[in-house]
């Protein structure tokens, strides 16, 4: 079985939500970069995912810079509205659509 990049990236931020090792948002994800890089090798952020279509440039070079400086792996995706979705800020209706999705530009897993 074949996958691509964004339904093995949506999986993988599923199971990260349901065990609460997500960090969604600008706070949360500089937070978990910087905070968990100290000297414990086990919690470390094991990955970032940056929105392409972030409004600000500053928020885009702050994650990228943050990233590089602490070591973790960095993911662009295309839209913050999948990132959203993905993250958990979507609720879905009866046929299982996304509804109301609110747009997140960056999350980091805290460990995998």
């Amino acid at each position: 079985e074949t996958t691509d990049l964004n339904t093995a990236l949506h999986k993988v931020l599923k199971a990260s939500y349901c065990k609460n090792t997500l960090a969604r948002g600008i706070n949360e994800s500089c937070r978990a970069i910087e905070e968990f890089h100290d000297e414990d090798e086990e919690n470390k952020s094991a990955l970032c995912i940056l929105a392409d279509d972030c409004d600000n440039d500053g928020y885009k070079k702050l994650i990228v810079a943050l990233c590089k400086t602490e070591g973790v792996p960095l993911l662009h995706t295309d839209k913050k509205e999948n990132l959203g979705e993905w993250a958990g800020f979507a609720r879905y209706d009866e046929e299982d659509n996304a509804r109301g999705v609110r747009p997140c530009g960056c999350v980091v897993v805290r460990r995998w």
